[in-house]
Formats: C-alpha cells, sequence, structure tokens
C-alpha cells in the first residue's frame, strides 16, 4: 500500500493523486487536520513563499531570502498537514490489537505509550514511532520488538529482510489479519525484552521500598560513580547510538504540549546523555524521588543553581511538560543542553546498558 508519513507540516503537491487519496482518507479517519495552501517557489533560490492576501492583491512578491520578484501565475496548489491526532492514532491501534490478540493477552501502558502483549511465557513490546516514550526499549529490544511506523521515511537505514519485517506502517492490512500478525509475532525472540521487563519491575520495586534519604544519600552516589567506571561500556553505548543517529533509537521522547505547542519532541538520545553525564556536572546533581517532578520544583533548583548547568535525577517519568519546553528553549538560546533530566526510563536504561544491575539488586534493599 501506499505509506504517507503523518507528521505537521508534511506537504503534498497537487499533482500527487495517490499522495492527496490517502491524505483525505487520513482526515476522514480523524488522524490529522489537512490545510489547502498556494504557494510560489522562488525562481531563483527555490525557497518557499506563501500566498496571501497581500500577495494575491499585488500580484507579486519580493523573496525575502534572495530579493527576486515572484509572480502570481506561478502559484501552485498544496496540502499540508498541519496536526496530528495521535490520541486517535493510539485508539485505533489498540482496537485492532485487541481484535488481535483479545484482552488481557494485549495490555496499553498510557504513561509510557507503548503496547506489551503475551505470547505464551514471555512478553512483546509493541512501540509506535515517535509517540512511545520507550527509547530504553527499542535500543536494547530493537531486534526482537514490533514497531508501527507513522513515517516510513524516518525507519532505519539498510534493515535486513529479518529485521524489516518488525516494522508495520499503521494502516498496514496485517494489524486487520489475525493469521499474518500470529505468523510475525510467532517468528520473534524475547528474551531481551523479557529480561529487559524484569529489570523494571526490579527497579521500581526497589524505589517503592526505598526513602527519599537512601535514594539521595545511597542510590544516586553509587549510581554516578558506577559510570565512571563503566567507561567502557558507556563508550560502546554511545558508538551504538551514534550509528543509530538519524533513527527511533537514538532518539527519546520528551511530552512538552501547551497552547500552541506540538503534544511531543523527540531529541538526539546521544546528544542529551553526552551533555548530562559530563563529569562537571556532577557535582550540582539535583535528585528528586517523588511521584511529579513540577515547574515549580525545577525552578527553584536552578535558581540555586546560579547559571550553572545542572543534572537533574528524578525516580519517575512524571514530569510536568513546562519543564521540557523550558529545557528544550535554554538548548536552543545556549547552543548546548544547560539542563539534564535522567528520568526513570532513561536511570533503567543506562543501568541496563551499563550493567549496573547490582544497584537495585535485592541484597541491596
Amino acid at each position: 500500500m501506499f505509506e504517507i508519513p503523518v507528521r505537521k507540516d508534511y506537504v503534498v503537491e497537487e499533482t500527487d493523486q495517490e499522495g492527496l487519496r490517502q491524505l483525505s482518507n487520513l482526515s476522514d479517519l480523524g488522524f490529522v487536520d489537512v490545510l489547502n495552501e498556494y504557494v510560489v517557489n522562488c525562481k531563483k533560490c527555490d525557497n518557499t513563499i506563501f500566498v496571501d492576501e497581500e500577495f494575491e492583491n499585488k500580484g507579486s512578491m519580493h523573496c525575502t531570502y534572495c530579493g527576486r520578484i515572484n509572480f502570481i501565475k506561478s502559484k501552485k496548489k498544496r496540502q499540508r498537514i498541519v496536526h496530528v491526532h495521535y490520541n486517535n492514532i493510539i485508539k485505533h491501534l489498540s482496537e485492532k490489537l485487541a481484535e488481535l490478540l483479545e484482552p488481557p493477552n494485549v495490555t496499553y501502558r498510557s504513561n509510557e505509550r507503548i503496547w506489551l502483549a503475551k505470547t505464551n511465557d514471555s512478553v512483546l513490546v509493541i512501540l509506535l514511532q515517535g509517540v512511545s516514550t520507550g527509547n530504553s526499549f527499542f535500543s536494547v529490544v530493537g531486534n526482537e520488538g514490533i514497531c508501527i511506523y507513522l513515517e516510513p521515511d524516518k525507519l532505519p537505514v539498510n534493515l535486513s529482510p529479518t529485521d524489516k519485517r518488525r516494522f508495520i506502517y499503521f494502516l498496514d492490512d496485517c494489524l486487520s489479519n489475525l493469521s499474518c500478525f500470529q505468523k510475525l509475532i510467532g517468528s520473534l525472540n524475547y528474551n531481551e525484552t523479557t529480561n529487559y521487563l524484569k529489570l523494571r519491575d526490579e527497579f521500581v520495586h526497589y524505589l517503592k521500598n526505598t526513602s527519599y534519604q537512601d535514594f539521595e544519600k545511597k542510590f544516586v552516589p553509587d549510581f554516578l560513580e558506577g559510570i565512571k567506571t563503566k567507561h567502557v561500556e558507556l563508550e560502546r553505548l554511545f558508538s551504538m547510538l551514534r550509528t543509530s543517529n538519524a533513527t527511533l533509537i537514538n532518539s527519546k521522547f520528551v511530552p512538552i504540549g501547551g497552547p500552541g505547542r506540538e503534544d511531543f519532541q523527540l531529541i538526539n538520545l546521544l546528544e542529551y546523555l553526552q551533555a548530562g553525564l559530563q563529569p562537571d556536572r556532577f557535582g550540582e546533581a539535583k535528585i528528586y524521588c517523588k511521584k511529579r517532578f513540577t515547574f515549580q520544583e525545577y525552578a527553584t533548583a536552578t535558581a540555586h543553581a546560579f547559571e550553572a548547568d545542572v543534572l537533574f535525577i528524578v525516580a519517575t517519568n512524571n514530569i510536568q511538560p513546562e519543564v521540557w519546553s523550558n529545557i528544550l528553549e535554554l538548548k536552543r538560546k545556549n547552543g548546548h543542553y544547560k539542563h539534564v533530566i535522567l528520568d526513570l526510563d532513561t536511570i533503567q536504561f543506562l543501568i541496563y546498558n551499563l550493567k549496573l544491575t547490582q544497584l537495585i539488586s535485592k541484597d541491596k534493599n
């Protein structure tokens, strides 16, 4: 089937009839909002000039990039995605997976935006590209889990036929075909997935049975010291992320939301970790062991840091979106991450990849 990328500002030209048909279908299903617009491509530099009322009335417009005059007669019509309704897509996929696997064999975890499918004694992770929070999951179990993708042009490059079968477009017929889907999940191995989910359960159990004082004075120092001693494993991890630089594997989901903002942003995980794990940040670590990390707590901590670069270590994934928005805005202004948060997901990601599981073993409690 024709696979159209589902993302904000994706454009389909009026000459692409199949693309327009698919875009209309996506709109009818409630997955995207589409805007009809006219543009002129500058004859000199190919800059896109949007045709507004002033352009229409004057009949010509100077290109803001190169200054060349362009005329309205060159305008062409196109359609652009102005909003993606991710909640509607998630609802659609939940219904499809429930039909294929039947509850309770498949459960949706709303905090992480992932599905867990039980198959015999194992668990299969199903991710939605660019929406699931599980950078941990995909980086660790990328060769086992299923990735339902929205943007075919953002898939990992050079996929082998064996790997490629795990990537399914969200409107693929296989998600409506029981025998096709069963054949797919029956061909996958879940060893790493099972181990990773087990580690997560152990980590959550550890946190529930650890006081704030022990988390701050015992776990965090041991965790940071452990990272320093695992320089070989850390470089291996960075190398893996570097190899997967432009793919979902090297991305971290950041919820931002708010008026005039998209629901989330994907940031470069390698750049983020390299910024956060600089030795000089460790002296400015701020530790929180609560159910939610609020903007007020964040603002108070940064005020006390006196403009220093800060590493936050929080034992939750529930971080107020305004915190992430401010972190990204500071990054835009300063050219680097002044503030880095190691949340629950990222801490577990590092524990697993750097082989620091002794920090949360049962004999530690």
